[in-house]
């Protein structure tokens, strides 16, 4: 369970490859644990446990999907209205998703999020934030709040291929938000392979 960076260049299956997983790997995981909480229920009926096993039984989590498309007419008050509304509070101070679900955002094109006159991005900022300090400042508050319960998954497009003087390009994406994930790589297509296709 670590934040992951799907980086390559254009349409070389990004988007896709993580909303596919998303809509059907996630679903269908989801779909199989429910089917084995009911069938853990019926079990239980027919021969209870003791208390001290009900204890030490893993409380199952499902996973909550959100999906987030950064552009630069996106404003850091829009990113914020998106992500504060799939948290709720779970104790003072301290918010996160639904009890007994994990947020998997889906964070698509960072490199596109609006760029400020010092060269920072806002939404990533947000975004670094929460990994560096947990935790952000609600637009309807004034106190720092903490938020758990998040993964974050990212796709950035990168121009030129590293190789043979061909540099690649990040766009100016900060280190400080790129050194949370883990990099994953989708290499483009030959010539060849394009034609086959």
């Amino acid at each position: 369970q670590h934040h992951a960076l799907i980086a390559g260049p254009t349409a070389t299956g990004k988007s896709m490859l993580v909303n596919r997983y998303l809509k059907q790997e996630l679903e269908a995981a989801n779909a199989d644990d429910e089917a084995e909480e009911e069938e853990d229920n019926v079990n239980t009926l027919l021969s209870p446990l003791d208390s001290q096993n009900l204890d030490d039984e893993v409380k199952q989590v499902f996973v909550w999907p959100v999906k987030l498309l950064l552009s630069a007419e996106m404003s850091i008050r829009e990113i914020q209205v998106v992500l504060e509304s799939n948290l709720v509070r779970r104790q003072r101070g301290v918010y996160g998703p639904h009890a007994g679900r994990r947020c998997v955002i889906f964070v698509d094109d960072v490199n596109q999020a609006k760029q400020d006159m010092f060269g920072s991005r806002e939404g990533l900022e947000l975004l670094r934030q929460w990994l560096d300090h947990k935790g952000w400042y609600f637009s309807n508050r004034t106190k720092y709040c903490q938020v758990n319960g998040l993964l974050l998954v990212a796709g950035m497009t990168i121009t030129g291929t590293g190789q043979a003087g061909d540099k690649a390009e990040t766009h100016n994406v900060s280190d400080r938000y790129l050194r949370h994930h883990h990099l994953i790589i989708t290499p483009g297509f030959s010539d060849a392979g394009i034609k086959r296709i």
